[in-house]
């Protein structure tokens, strides 16, 4: 196929020249002309097919002399019916398809006939991954399927002999048998008579046929018999011969012919009602099947003429030996000639003709399997041997391979009436099916005692007096005993923690109903603890039950948590509405006062301050959320540096402070003399003891005590703040310090915060590598939290205080503000304003860059979050500018997170304001850039 590949004249078919064919064809076209496999390649949209050599007796000559480099389709119209959907299974969804023994009619050699493929279609595809042909490997496997059904035939033509008692009934076995299995229309027995000149045809059932041959029609049949050879019509229309007209309705003919003492003297007739191409198979299995026949009733024969020598008495033995479930034979004389053999003997050794021949030449295949001299032995020794399971390897069809059984049998020395030893009695039973099944129980066995004892999940069957009776490796675990502490044990010994409780009346239901349930339990062990079991029950065979059950103790609690947390989200979401409204109505109320003409100076100091103050305790709630986000996800980064607690204890009072005294508490602050180092952050830190002391004003009710205690040790720095509020219980303080986590808040407590600040304590104290503890004696007895931090050597010398605020400018800068966001751009440059600067105002990208054109600008203050284009491009462009290439960019935005800062400076901003905006904050650095900018004095 090489040759004709490298032959063709390509460059005129749609696949083009030679060397201009895809990478993958050339590729499948490889594999397949070096494989002694059968392969063909089909390409292309009209699947143009190559094949090697292995795969041209498939196609046959006749199709081969196109099927090379022309379309699938042609070559294989009449069974496209069967294969095309396959074909496009492969084509349009790439999708391999494989078919095993898969019967087709195909033409070949000039002729329509069955025959078997296994096969594989399987995709080919390009470098993009599109599907562009498919490889086809195919064996032919009808000579296999035909002997595997031939052989199935012969078993049940000689189980169907075994059963006759004459020759007419096994003519009409071996007939049905025949007719079944070649789908005949008429299976008929032709027996000329010489003296009459004619021959009378009969079916199988005996009646007359509707002709009797004469003149040619006998002719015909006697030529036939006396070739001897099997007779095909396969068109008695078509110029099937005299025999053929003779048997109307017939449309194919199968004419074997019957050989008796070395010569044909009857015949077999098969036939179809339409024409019919007689396959050597088909022949060979008609002819067998005759052989079978003639084998039937040469032992019919056999029978019949030792019941009459041996009268009554053997031919009782005759009936006991054909009937016998078990094979039976009997051997003669030192070379163990056959003398008797029974239906299933022969079965077992495929029927053959081994009456009056010596075991060694009718069974030639036993030779080294040691038989041959165990039956030398008994017939020496007059000792019986008895074989359980022994393996035989046995040619059971002619020419075929050697087959294994399993059998049980017994050598019995038969002897005479002398007392000698004539023979032997073979008797036995092919055991092999029940081997087979015994080995297939044993591997079921062994595979689900290692499924049982490999399972996650506990399993039992207890019997129906509540006796266990099987239990697996894990529910040996989870029941805490050993094997021999279970199995025999009566179930409520086992597993007490169930008894009283639902499972119970569930084992009930499931013996009672017979029909499966599930439930969870929750049980305790008898060391007290206590866990949760789901069990799935269902009923047993014996009448008892088996039940799977395993531990979900982690799934309830994961389960409870996830409620709890639930709810302590839904409870957040309500106390952050609340937070944030409370701080909204006054900021409201101020507004629609401001709208009043004719405010005075006073009420409208008074209402700035109302606005201000709101302001910070919404953006305080905003940092706390952002600040536990941040450490939660492991954002924070840590300004280390070497503190004192003292200082840090001082900040956080200061801040504290406004809380304490308007609560009228007395706080009582308690410093040691000598230094309490730590390496941490200071912010961090004066934040963690802030919390504390906030949460210490808030739940403690008007007028109580406050402690603040530092205490140092050579490695520790312990700060600990005590009230006595509200305190709390045993449940809430294994979950104070979790997200969203609070005491009862009732209606009046308008102090409570988020639930967020343990948490983020908790979280900084940890970054710090220090720990954090609660302490109440109940609800009502106040609360302690002690915070622990590694304690660091400090040297009172090394300590620096933070430097100050810088002082603000004498004059003023020239600053744009853009901000989509109108009121807060105007806001932010009336603030500006009335501290003396210039400010210009811009509400678009390309506005403010157009405004730029009328002059230098010293400050741009620029929200990130704009339209059109965001801050980060619009400052790059501001600063390609001659106006703007030397002016200091300051962010303005609402996102605050690392991430955003780390885009700001990437982008060109040197500082980064979060909204609403610090103005004290705000003020000082444009102080601080105005003095930066301020012209030297005159000399």
């Amino acid at each position: 196929m090489a040759a004709r590949l490298r032959g063709h004249d390509w460059a005129r078919s749609e696949l083009g020249d030679r060397p201009a064919w895809p990478h993958s064809l050339n590729l499948a076209l490889n594999i397949c002309l070096d494989s002694h496999f059968p392969i063909a390649v089909w390409w292309g949209p009209r699947l143009i097919q190559f094949y090697n050599d292995a795969y041209q007796p498939i196609l046959g000559d006749e199709k081969d002399v196109t099927a090379f480099g022309g379309a699938a389709i042609d070559s294989w119209r009449e069974i496209w019916p069967t294969i095309g959907p396959m074909v496009d299974q492969v084509m349009h969804q790439g999708r391999a398809v494989r078919g095993e023994d898969l019967p087709l009619h195909i033409h070949r050699d000039g002729a329509l006939g069955l025959a078997h493929f296994t096969f594989s279609y399987s995709p080919i595809r390009d470098e993009t991954g599109a599907v562009v042909g498919m490889f086809t490997a195919a064996v032919e496997t009808t000579a296999r399927v035909a002997l595997e059904q031939r052989q199935a035939f012969r078993l049940a033509l000689a189980e169907a002999l075994r059963q006759v008692a004459d020759a007419d009934a096994a003519l009409r076995a071996a007939g049905d048998a025949l007719s079944a299995h070649l789908d005949a229309h008429y299976i008929g027995y032709a027996e000329p008579d010489p003296a009459c000149q004619r021959a009378v045809l009969r079916d199988i059932g005996g009646t007359v046929a509707s002709a009797a041959l004469h003149g040619p029609a006998l002719a015909a049949l006697g030529a036939a018999l006396e070739a001897g050879q099997p007779l095909r019509i396969d068109d008695a229309e078509g110029g099937g011969g005299d025999l053929a007209l003779a048997v109307p309705d017939l449309g194919a003919l199968l004419v074997l012919p019957l050989r008796r003492d070395g010569g044909a003297a009857a015949a077999l007739v098969v036939g179809k009602r339409a024409a019919h191409r007689w396959t050597d198979a088909q022949v060979q299995t008609a002819q067998e099947s005759l052989d079978q026949l003639e084998g039937a009733v040469s032992r019919l024969r056999a029978e019949q003429l030792v019941r009459k020598q041996l009268g009554s008495e053997v031919e009782r033995l005759r009936r006991l030996f054909d009937q016998a479930p078990s094979f039976i034979a009997v051997t003669r004389g030192p070379q163990h000639v056959y003398e008797l053999a029974n239906a299933a003997y022969l079965l077992a050794i495929g029927h053959r003709d081994i009456l009056d021949k010596p075991i060694r030449d009718a069974l030639p295949e036993l030779a080294g399997q040691g038989f041959f001299e165990l039956l030398d032995h008994v017939y020496t020794t007059g000792v019986p041997y008895i074989a359980h399971g022994m393996p035989v390897r046995l040619q059971r069809a002619p020419g075929g391979p050697l087959e294994e059984l399993m059998l049980d049998f017994i050598y019995q020395p038969v002897t005479d009436a002398e007392g000698r030893i004539s023979g032997i009695l073979v008797e036995g039973s092919d055991v092999t099916s029940q081997y087979r099944a015994q080995a297939e129980l044993v591997r079921e066995r062994d595979r689900t005692r290692h499924i049982l004892s490999s399972m996650k999940e506990g399993f039992a069957v207890i019997d129906n007096t509540w006796t266990v009776r099987q239990v697996n490796e894990e529910g040996l675990r989870l029941a805490r005993r050993g094997r021999e502490d279970v199995l025999g044990h009566h179930y409520w010994e086992v597993w007490p923690g169930l008894h009283g409780t639902e499972a119970v009346a569930l084992f009930r239901r499931v013996l009672e109903t017979n029909a499966t349930e599930t439930k969870d339990f929750r049980i305790a062990w008898p060391d007290g603890q206590q866990v949760w079991l789901e069990i799935r029950a269902y009923p047993s065979l014996e009448g008892g039950l088996a039940f799977f059950f395993r531990d979900i103790t982690e799934r309830k609690s994961a389960q409870q948590q996830l409620r709890d947390a639930d709810l302590r989200k839904d409870e957040f979401l309500a106390m952050l509405a609340h937070e944030l409204r409370n701080p909204l109505a006054p900021i409201s109320a101020a507004a629609d006062l401001l709208r009043l003409p004719g405010i005075d100076a006073p009420r409208l100091r008074q209402t700035s301050g109302i606005i201000s103050r709101q302001v910070k305790h919404m953006t305080s709630l905003v940092d706390d959320l952002m600040d536990v986000s941040r450490v939660t996800r492991g954002l924070v980064t840590l300004e280390q540096r070497l503190l004192d607690v003292r200082q840090i204890v001082t900040d956080a009072v200061e801040q504290t402070r406004p809380l304490i005294e308007a609560r009228r508490h007395a706080l009582a602050v308690s410093l040691p003399d000598e230094a309490a180092g730590v390496h941490g952050d200071q912010k961090r830190l004066v934040q963690v003891l802030t919390n504390l002391l906030n949460n210490a004003a808030k739940y403690t009710p008007e007028g109580g005590t406050i402690g603040l205690d530092v205490g140092v040790t050579a490695a520790v720095v312990r700060c600990t703040v005590r009230d006595n509020g509200i305190g709390m219980d045993a449940d809430l303080m294994g979950k104070v310090f979790e997200l969203f986590m609070q005491a009862e808040r009732s209606s009046d407590r308008s102090q409570g915060g988020l639930g967020i600040g343990l948490a983020l304590v908790k979280s900084l104290v940890e970054l710090h590598r220090g720990t954090v503890s609660v302490r109440s004696d109940g609800a009502g007895l106040g609360s302690e939290f002690t915070v622990a931090l590694p304690r660091a050597a400090f040297d009172e010398q090394t300590f620096a205080p933070a430097p100050g605020a810088a002082a603000p400018a004498p004059h003023g800068l020239r600053i744009m503000v853009v901000d989509d966001n109108v009121d807060a751009a105007q806001m932010l440059a009336l603030l500006l304003e009335s501290t003396g600067h210039r400010v210009t105002v811009e509400h678009s990208p390309y506005a403010a860059l157009r405004r730029l054109q009328d002059g230098a600008i010293d400050v741009f203050l620029l929200d990130i979050g704009l339209p059109q284009m965001d801050g980060y491009e619009l400052a790059q462009r501001l600063r390609q500018q001659p106006n703007g290439a030397t002016a200091t960019f300051i962010a303005i935005t609402g996102y605050g997170q690392e991430a955003d800062r780390r885009s700001s400076q990437s982008a060109g901003f040197s500082y980064h304001f979060l909204k609403p905006v610090d103005a004290a904050g705000l003020a000082r650095l444009l102080g601080t850039l105005a003095g930066e900018r301020r012209p030297p004095p005159p000399p």
